[in-house]
């Protein structure tokens, strides 16, 4: 859990820039598919660390990514998709998933207008927010589930959890429990630089 949605999605973003990702890592002046008509929250992280948004076009009345562009968008500088659902109405994840196994992009779905929204690929029935790398939500009082504020952070790769809490916890995550500081008597045993 964040404090709100926007840092959800800047919490997700910043995990992919980690470098124990290797080549998979998102640098600065790699690229992000993404669309030029969503909340800013989406795209602001991909400049905050650098990376250069690859803006397409949204489709009406649905108002979600035209996936008929995405080969047009993919350059050898793509590491990754970050795009939120719309208005409860999820975009096409079927063609985005099979686009980004196919070229080994992350994929980043924020969540924050559809949770709850449910879609089926090849049989399989999931909700929205699950079938990318990282999944965001948002508890602000807009959104379908409110707390006043708070977001969420979700993955099903442990190696990105671990690195999501870590992030979370401004590195100090361990082995310790989240909220544990130094419990383990481990946190400054290591050398790291």
């Amino acid at each position: 859990l964040v404090n709100s949605g926007s840092s959800a999605n800047l919490l997700a973003f910043m995990t992919l820039t980690a470098a124990e990702l290797g080549e998979r890592q998102i640098k600065r002046g790699d690229e992000v598919i993404t669309v030029a008509c969503g909340f800013p929250t989406t795209v602001t992280p991909m400049l905050q660390y650098g990376a250069v948004p690859v803006f397409l076009d949204v489709t009406v009345p649905e108002y979600n990514i035209d996936v008929s562009r995405l080969e047009d968008a993919l350059s050898e500088k793509t590491k990754a998709v970050m795009i939120a659902h719309t208005l409860g109405n999820p975009f096409n994840l079927e063609v985005i998933k099979k686009f980004c196994d196919k070229h080994h992009l992350w994929l980043i779905e924020d969540n924050c207008d559809a949770l709850g929204s449910r879609y089926t690929i090849d049989g399989e029935t999931r909700f929205t927010g699950t079938w990318g790398d990282i999944g965001t939500s948002s508890f602000y009082p807009p959104h379908h589930m409110t707390m006043g504020e708070g977001g969420a952070v979700y993955t099903n790769n442990p190696k990105l959890s671990r690195l999501i809490l870590s992030f979370r916890d401004w590195g100090r995550d361990c082995i310790c429990p989240s909220g544990h500081d130094n419990f383990c008597g481990h946190r400054f045993s290591g050398q790291y630089g």
